[in-house]
């Protein structure tokens, strides 16, 4: 049994050092999907837009690459909206991710209904472009 526990340890640790080092990520074209995002939204949230890609999740899996789909996705979170706006991003997210890499947009469906409400004291929960009490970033 303990040769199970540190082999699941090891796993654990290895995806957790491939995941941290995706999330170093930020589009080379920042500027210009920064001009693009403002553009497109009448009244923009205080903060300025960032993305990491997919995050907590590698921004490629079995050679398909999940970054667009994921600045979209980060695009509305960094907006914000009603429950149902943020509950139509992620049916999004899961239907796109999906056709890509079966069954992978359900699991990112999961984690981001999870751990991606307004009130996770977290740098991409819904409406990470506004300060909330007790939030800083």
């Amino acid at each position: 049994m303990k040769k199970r526990n540190i082999l699941v340890l090891a796993i654990l640790v290895l995806l957790i050092i491939v995941i941290h080092d995706d999330q170093s990520f930020e589009p080379q074209d920042i500027g210009e999907l920064r001009k693009e995002v403002y553009s497109s939204i009448e009244v923009p949230p205080p903060y300025v837009f960032t993305t990491d890609g997919c995050s907590l999740w590698p921004n490629s899996i079995w050679g398909e690459d999940l970054t667009d789909i994921c600045i979209e996705h980060d695009i509305e979170y960094w907006r914000g909206g009603s429950a149902e706006e943020r509950k139509q991003a992620d049916d999004l997210l899961r239907e796109r991710v999906n056709k890509r890499a079966p069954f992978v947009g359900d699991i990112m469906y999961l984690g981001v209904r999870a751990f991606g409400g307004l009130f996770m004291p977290t740098s991409w929960r819904w409406g990470y472009g506004f300060n909330y009490p007790g939030f800083s970033y």
